[in-house]
């Protein structure tokens, strides 16, 4: 079942937007977190934590990125891809004896 969370039809990305887009899916995909921004610049070969905070926001605005999903990890971006695979993955529940 697709997410309410996303837009059905997310808007059209510059060719920027979908390298930062690749690379929180390659970061995902190779080390199974959320990338940090430090992650993002090195990645993308950018200098500034404006820059990556910008396409973020417009990634996000667009309907490709979210937040991480509350309870899932304190902090994080998750792509529409990741997303799903969140969504259908269970998790191991921990219950003190």
């Amino acid at each position: 079942m697709p997410s309410t969370l996303f837009a059905a039809t997310p808007q059209p990305l510059t060719p920027r937007q979908t390298q930062t887009y690749d690379a929180v899916n390659r970061h995902w995909a190779e080390n199974f977190m959320s990338p940090s921004y430090q992650d993002l610049m090195a990645a993308l070969d950018v200098k500034s934590t404006n820059g990556i905070a910008q396409q973020v926001r417009q990634l996000t605005k667009r309907g490709w990125l979210l937040p991480t999903p509350p309870g899932r990890v304190s902090r994080g971006l998750v792509t529409r891809e990741v997303f799903q695979a969140l969504e259908n993955a269970a998790f191991p529940v921990y219950e003190s004896p």
